[in-house]
């Protein structure tokens, strides 16, 4: 069986087999053998209870399980374990799975195969095997299995960012992002989504992607416009000459004159439309003037611009300002990135809880995967810190609902 080679994106991926065959656990082991591509640890598991007990927690979403039907005890276990890995295969007969229960299990995509030793079920169970370890290490978009949920970057001496990207609508974004990069004059980025979901993470990607495609380091501003009154944007952002005004003792640079050759990002830019009209004037001509001066300059550099507001709404984002931004990245709350979320749980949970013995219960990653994020990623964030305040080192359902409600 020949399969195209990925390369490994850095992840140990366990594979968890439960009453199965002891031919299938043998065929695993060699097929693995053979999957030089991709870091992987077996294990087999007889005893039933550790599939609704221990097993749950110690499950992350690119993980795999095997399991025959007759060790589930219940079909709630497989609910759950769904909930924190798709990467299941399922042993059976046909004709002791309820109808009702095929199509639950074909709508949650897990991989049912008939129960039995001949040699083409084991060669139909290689490709499945094949599937569902692609499908847990490497992230499928347009193009193929090409990435790992999470990126990992650095830009100067700064710490280390992550950007999750598990669910399609990110990979997309990202993509986009990088091609952008490349992009050899200035360019006007607008980034659109609801506060929290990680645009100035995705503003610092590009920035960090600008710098690997130019060679050279460049400098990237943050301005964030609800911090400055109206009449004090001008001056911060273009900077002043002495005498311009009461308190003017000395000159000013703008933080404009930072950016230059750089990135500029403009952050909260909807809750203001004086500043949208002095950022209309600035991308279109290119120039500006500090307060107080004469003497016009140029700005070269590139342009981000984040909002959390509806950029359709021409009462709150001006139409001429929207249609000067060449490119548009519109980043979705956390309930509509399922995969995302889930990743999210688990990289929160390896950070702030594991490094300190704690752990989610599987009903609390249940509850968590299955509640809205009004502030996203960084309310679910603060909830984990939250939980590391807790004196208990299993974190339950009712411990996260308590902090939820808060």
């Amino acid at each position: 069986m020949n399969h195209k080679s990925y390369n490994n994106p850095g992840i140990k991926v366990n594979i968890y087999i439960i009453n199965v065959e002891q031919s299938f656990f043998i065929a695993t082991s060699k097929f693995i053998n053979n999957f030089r591509t991709i870091d992987t640890n077996i294990y087999e598991i007889i005893p039933i209870n550790e599939l609704s007990s221990g097993l749950i927690e110690k499950l992350r979403m690119w993980d795999v399980l095997i399991i025959d039907s007759e060790a589930v005890n219940s079909w709630e276990n497989i609910e759950l374990i769904y909930n924190v890995t798709e990467n299941i295969i399922l042993f059976s007969e046909n004709d002791n799975i309820d109808i009702n229960l095929k199509i639950f299990l074909n709508n949650m995509n897990i991989l049912i195969l008939p129960r039995n030793k001949s040699l083409e079920d084991i060669k139909i169970y290689e490709e499945y095997l094949y599937t569902v370890i692609s499908r847990s290490t490497l992230v499928f978009n347009d193009v193929g299995y090409v990435r790992e949920p999470i990126i990992s970057f650095q830009v100067s001496n700064h710490n280390t960012l992550s950007l999750v990207a598990a669910d399609k609508s990110t990979i997309d974004s990202i993509e986009k992002l990088k091609k952008i990069a490349k992009v050899p004059e200035n360019v006007n980025i607008l980034l659109v989504g609801p506060t929290g979901t990680g645009k100035n993470i995705f503003a610092k990607y590009f920035h960090y992607q600008r710098i690997q495609n130019k060679g050279v380091n460049i400098t990237y501003t943050h301005i964030d416009v609800s911090e400055f009154s109206p009449n004090l944007i001008n001056s911060e952002l273009f900077g002043y000459e002495k005498g311009s005004f009461t308190g003017a003792t000395q000159n000013k640079i703008g933080r404009i004159e930072n950016a230059q050759k750089g990135i500029l990002h403009i952050d909260e830019l909807g809750n203001s439309t004086e500043f949208q009209t002095i950022l209309l004037k600035l991308i279109e001509q290119r120039k500006y003037i500090c307060v107080g001066g004469t003497e016009e300059k140029d700005f070269n550099g590139d342009i981000i611009a984040s909002t959390n507001i509806d950029i359709k709404d021409n009462k709150v984002f001006r139409q001429d300002l929207r249609e000067r931004f060449t490119y548009k990245i519109i980043i979705p709350p956390l309930k509509d990135r399922p995969k995302d979320l889930i990743r999210f749980i688990d990289l929160f949970e390896e950070r702030l809880l594991k490094s300190i013995n704690k752990y989610l219960s599987s009903k609390a990653k249940y509850f968590l995967k299955n509640k809205e994020w009004p502030r996203n990623i960084r309310q679910l964030e603060s909830l984990f810190q939250n939980c590391v305040l807790l004196d208990n080192s299993e974190i339950t359902e009712e411990d996260v609902k308590n902090i939820y409600s808060e």
